[in-house]
């Protein structure tokens, strides 16, 4: 362990760099690099933070990072192997079809009894105008004319009026619209382009490496009041995925590469080949 934190501070005294500029460069704690360096691993956050801050260290002082994990991999503690799924969960997107599926069984059930009855209600009506009709028809005696003209206003019964049925209305509520997500830039503060987004319940960000490889840093909730979710270097044609429940903050240290997919809108931070920084901020619409 120690060979390895020997190495960096080596590499670091060449440079003519003090551990306050590494700190600058590579945004690691002073105390966790001086760990590094005295090969105490005990005092990081844990096993994934290790080889993520010797590979950002040994980026920041000129050594190769790739080479120097696999020349001291059986010194540098292995974290746990995670499977994290990429993209949105499944899980709930079946519990939304199965949701819609049994909403429009229910309505087509409501409608069709809706209709039945309506059915009933016409039967049950033109049932006894029939019997009304019937009994008058059989009080005629035989000998009797059968020109109406001759008999009497008062002795004519009136027929019921036959009930039109009332229009049916759908049950089913309208739908309401969808909006489509808006990523708008509002301003620059402190060298950080800030963008807000519209319409959306959470943050989804793609990151994607274009033509090189790019040193990164992956911020929620801000950069300063925030916590740190990732870091390290994405290689050309990589891509990762990132959650924000309100901001995301990203440190790209060759920005002109990246191409980040905000909500399924796609858009380059920025042309500038070297260190910039990007803020997307959740605009929440008001109850």
């Amino acid at each position: 362990m120690q060979e390895l934190g020997d190495l960096l501070r080596e590499a670091r005294l060449e440079k003519g760099m003090s551990l306050e500029e590494v700190e600058n460069l590579t945004k690691i704690r002073k105390r966790y690099l001086q760990a590094i360096e005295e090969g105490d691993y005990k005092v990081l956050p844990g096993p994934f933070y290790v080889r993520a801050f010797v590979k950002s260290y040994a980026e920041a002082v000129g050594l190769d990072s790739e080479q120097v994990l696999r020349i001291y991999r059986n010194a540098i503690p292995v974290p746990e192997a995670k499977t994290q799924p990429e993209g949105y969960p499944g899980k709930r997107r079946r519990k939304s079809i199965n949701t819609e599926k049994w909403s429009k069984v229910t309505s087509t059930f409501v409608f069709l009894c809706f209709m039945v009855v309506i059915v009933a209600v016409i039967y049950y009506y033109w049932w006894n105008h029939q019997e009304s009709r019937g009994e008058f028809d059989e009080n005629i005696p035989i000998t009797q004319s059968e020109d109406y003209s001759t008999i009497g206003d008062d002795k004519v019964e009136e027929q019921s009026p036959v009930v039109e049925p009332k229009p049916i209305s759908d049950p089913r509520p309208e739908p309401e619209p969808q909006l489509e997500p808006v990523l708008a830039k509002v301003g620059t503060e402190s060298g950080t382009d800030i963008y807000v987004l519209k319409n959306a319940d959470k943050i989804h960000i793609r990151m994607e490496s274009e033509n090189a490889d790019c040193w990164f840093a992956v911020y929620d909730g801000g950069r300063r009041e925030g916590k740190q979710i990732d870091t390290g270097t994405i290689k050309a044609g990589e891509s990762k995925n990132y959650e924000f429940e309100s901001v995301g903050h990203f440190v790209l240290g060759f920005a002109n590469t990246i191409k980040l997919t905000v909500n399924g809108i796609e858009f380059k931070p920025s042309e500038y080949k070297g260190r910039f920084e990007v803020r997307i901020e959740l605009e929440r619409a008001s109850a």
